[in-house]
């Protein structure tokens, strides 16, 4: 099971995955929206596509520097203008551990930032490991 986060000013979860393809393609879509936000790509979104990458990479823009880590590609910053996002991707391969995780995520959904529809992601996930 992972779970994509994003931290700036609180955490929040940007999507669960169960495999780990699935939360990189969740994570550096994340990254993309914040990109967009931020108005950080310009004309050069395909240069930023190819720039970061999977396996890493950097691309800069108007101020605003974005990184996929070389290590492992479970983590990517966006940082410019005083202003730092950071999102990664964490691995909860213990059902014992993912049970109770998906039940809070589930109850305090809201609390956690997530959206009607990644309620219903784990719920259902929370289903299929009690079932």
């Amino acid at each position: 099971m992972y779970f994509v986060t994003k931290t700036s000013h609180k955490t929040s979860v940007m999507g669960i995955a169960r495999i780990k393809g699935d939360a990189w393609d969740q994570m550096r879509s994340a990254v993309f929206e914040e990109l967009e936000s931020r108005d950080a790509l310009g004309s050069f979104r395909h240069v930023a596509e190819a720039r970061l990458a999977q396996d890493g990479g950097v691309f800069q823009y108007d101020g605003v520097t974005t990184r996929i880590d070389s290590l492992s590609g479970s983590s990517a910053f966006v940082d410019g203008n005083g202003y730092l996002a950071q999102f990664h991707i964490s691995e909860f391969p213990d059902d014992k551990l993912v049970t109770p995780v998906l039940a809070a995520l589930a109850e305090g959904w809201e609390q956690y930032g997530l959206t009607g529809k990644q309620k219903s992601q784990a719920e259902g996930l929370l289903r299929k490991l009690t079932e």
